[in-house]
């Protein structure tokens, strides 16, 4: 929930210790809160074709994971409004799996955000 990867591009909970970012050897790291969310990697479900962020962002947070990552965003909720849109969706480049509770409208952002419906 504190770290979000995608190929050499790291985004990290800021309040991780100066210890574990030297661990981090190897990646781009960007220290940044999403939405005001210290969690990070419970704020985003993301593929190789696009990635899905809470919708407790504002302008700043997107361009910053856009620019970070290298990926198209997209924002959204799950569970009836949720905005640990980790908590409800577990995601790869071939599908997704989502929880019950999770509304059509918010299974049309996820789909968009994440390259399986871009209508």
């Amino acid at each position: 929930n504190n770290m979000i990867i995608f190929k050499e591009n790291c985004i990290i909970n800021p309040e991780f210790e100066d210890k574990i970012k030297k661990e981090l050897h190897g990646f781009k790291i960007k220290i940044m809160k999403i939405g005001e969310h210290n969690t990070v990697g419970s704020c985003a479900a993301l593929n190789k074709n696009g990635c899905l962020i809470s919708m407790d962002v504002d302008e700043k947070d997107i361009v910053d994971v856009e620019k970070t990552l290298g990926i198209n965003i997209g924002i959204g909720s799950v569970s009836k409004g949720s905005p640990y849109v980790r908590s409800g969706i577990l995601c790869n480049s071939n599908g997704y799996i989502i929880g019950e509770e999770t509304t059509g409208v918010e299974t049309m952002r996820i789909e968009m955000a994440l390259g399986f419906n871009r209508g």
